[in-house]
């Protein structure tokens, strides 16, 4: 989830909205895998070597020729939840207000 990635388009008050009501779910379901986190974006050349010194160097699947890397978003503005976590909490408190699958 990304608060801020769309800022400046059509979507940019819905994506706010949405990346606030999502921390609202996961603190009303008590969601275990909602967490805020930061998000880096790493450019590689496909070559598999590291640069030397690469801040990325004892992570295994950067092995792709990192060619340099920056920060898309911090804990202010990106989170993750997991999607079934997220869906199942969703279906149960939906059934528990009277909801049926028909």
């Amino acid at each position: 989830l990304a608060r801020n990635w769309n800022t400046g388009t059509p979507t940019d008050e819905l994506s706010q909205k949405s990346f606030d009501m999502h921390e609202e779910v996961a603190k009303k379901l008590s969601l275990s895998s909602y967490r805020r986190l930061k998000c880096q974006s790493v450019a590689v050349d496909g070559t598999g070597a590291k640069p030397a010194g690469a801040k990325l160097k004892n992570l295994e699947w950067t092995d792709l020729g990192v060619r340099g890397s920056r920060l898309m978003g911090d804990e202010s503005t990106i989170a993750q939840v997991h999607p079934k976590e997220l869906c199942d909490a969703m279906w149960n408190h939906s059934e528990r207000q009277g909801s049926k699958f028909l």
